[in-house]
């Protein structure tokens, strides 16, 4: 009989499901292979055996959980942050920092190993601004290679709950000043009719004296009708009112899960109290939540509150700013939020969201922007889908590039990471300790997904 041999010209579909091996009738079927380990499939279609791996250093307890978090303060400049339990410690061009040597630059920090999973970040120059549910927001600033500082984010005049339409009133002891005396004349409206909490500490209250808004920061709690706190911006009186707002954040209702910076603004969202609310600061002042001026008036470019307005609990999981808007995903969906019209700005009164798929977001697992698309983990970790724009259906659609795959991330993704240089690769850990990678090139349609384990030994 005569005897065929068939020729495979090129590895761009990667790792195929074992579900596929009698599929011969798919197009990519032929770029398959069944096993792919160690090897990485390059933009051009070939295979090349991995890179090896580098022993730098132990991290600080080998029995503890870290993660790993990039930070490039320029093109030059770039290092790798150790987040361990209550520290982080810094490392760069293939070595840890350390001041003098033998001893790691070292920061301590508020955050717990089972915490690390959750952190969100942003980065502005010299500054990674860091997000949990249980914590303040911090900022990670950096001075030099051995001088690094972690402190709270000093946020101001707000954000906000709405105004009160109740009749409790606040009652200011004085008009400027520390440690003055705020009496409320009931709890009714304040806390869901609890009154004030000793979680209440470090949260805002703003009140509004005949057309004009006084703040302050509360500083200690007495009972659930006094408080103490310090006035940031004078009140005009000291007289009973109704009218005042708390601060949206603080221990009682949660802190931001999520920030990203976005047409000049630092964008913040989901509090346990508020999952699918959006904060937006003053533009080009990033610590600035004004909601109006003194007087009432609200100017375009004030602090911005807006909730996802959903048939379901979307809570927040990723911001991403991109060029028709900013990209929200969410547990259940993914969104786009912009002015009404793309040639506007965003203001506190024009700025809305459009559902454009359904699929929903792993809340661990942060999206990597990669070209024009955002490749982002669904929910349940164990799919990378493909958030982009499609010209032919005018909206943002999300692939799913783990459809030939589907085998390889069943154990599922508990971290991501993007290497664009020299393959495009979307890299991802599994719970087991696996690293899989995905090339990625939709121009040439490669995607291809290789799996590595790493091993060895140290070479002195």
């Amino acid at each position: 009989m005569p005897k065929t041999t068939f020729v495979q010209t090129n590895f761009t579909a990667g790792e195929v499901s074992p579900r596929l091996y009698g599929r011969t009738d798919l197009t990519k079927y032929g770029n398959g292979v069944a096993l792919q380990k160690n090897f990485i499939t390059m933009k051009h279609g070939g295979a090349v055996r991995r890179p090896g791996t580098k022993f730098v250093a132990e991290v600080k307890d080998s029995t503890k959980t870290v993660r790993l978090i990039p930070f490039q303060f320029s093109t030059v400049q770039a290092y790798v942050l150790e987040f361990g339990e209550e520290y982080i410690r810094f490392y760069r061009g293939n070595g840890r920092v350390e001041s003098p040597p033998g001893t790691p630059v070292e920061v301590s920090s508020p955050y717990q190993e089972d915490e690390l999973k959750e952190l969100k970040y942003t980065q502005s120059a010299d500054i990674l601004f860091i997000t949990h549910e249980n914590h303040e927001p911090m900022e990670l600033q950096r001075t030099s290679d051995t001088s690094w500082a972690l402190v709270e984010y000093d946020y101001k005049d707000g954000p906000y709950l709405p105004t009160n339409t109740g009749v409790t009133t606040l009652n200011p002891s004085a008009t400027t000043g520390a440690g003055i005396t705020i009496t409320a004349s009931a709890v009714t409206d304040i806390n869901d009719g609890d009154g004030f909490k000793s979680t209440d500490v470090g949260r805002l209250v703003r009140i509004e004296h005949g057309g004009e808004w006084g703040y302050a920061k509360i500083t200690a709690f007495t009972d659930t009708t006094h408080v103490t706190a310090d006035v940031k911006e004078d009140f005009d009186a000291a007289t009973a009112q109704t009218s005042w707002r708390l601060g949206a954040w603080s221990d009682t209702t949660g802190w931001p899960v999520v920030c990203e910076f976005h047409h000049q603004r630092l964008w913040f969202a989901g509090t346990t109290d508020k999952p699918q609310t959006l904060w937006a600061s003053v533009v080009g002042d990033f610590e600035n939540f004004e909601p109006t001026a003194a007087d009432g008036t609200v100017a375009d470019d004030d602090g911005l509150t807006y909730t996802i307005d959903d048939d379901e609990v979307n809570a927040v999981r990723w911001l991403v700013s991109g060029v028709r808007g900013l990209m929200i995903g969410t547990e259940d969906a993914e969104f786009i939020g912009a002015a009404s019209s793309a040639f506007d700005p965003i203001t506190p009164s024009n700025f809305r969201t459009s559902r454009h798929s359904f699929h929903g977001s792993d809340a661990n697992v942060g999206p990597q922007p990669v070209g024009i698309a955002l490749l982002f983990c669904q929910h349940f970790a164990r799919k990378v889908r493909e958030f982009v724009y499609s010209f032919d259906q005018d909206q943002f659609v999300a692939p799913d590039l783990t459809i030939l795959s589907e085998h390889i991330t069943q154990t599922k993704i508990i971290d991501s990471a993007y290497q664009q240089e020299p393959n495009s690769v979307y890299w991802a850990l599994l719970t087991d300790g696996t690293l899989i990678g995905c090339t990625y090139e939709r121009e040439q349609e490669v995607i291809a997904w290789h799996r590595h384990v790493i091993g060895g030994r140290i070479v002195e």
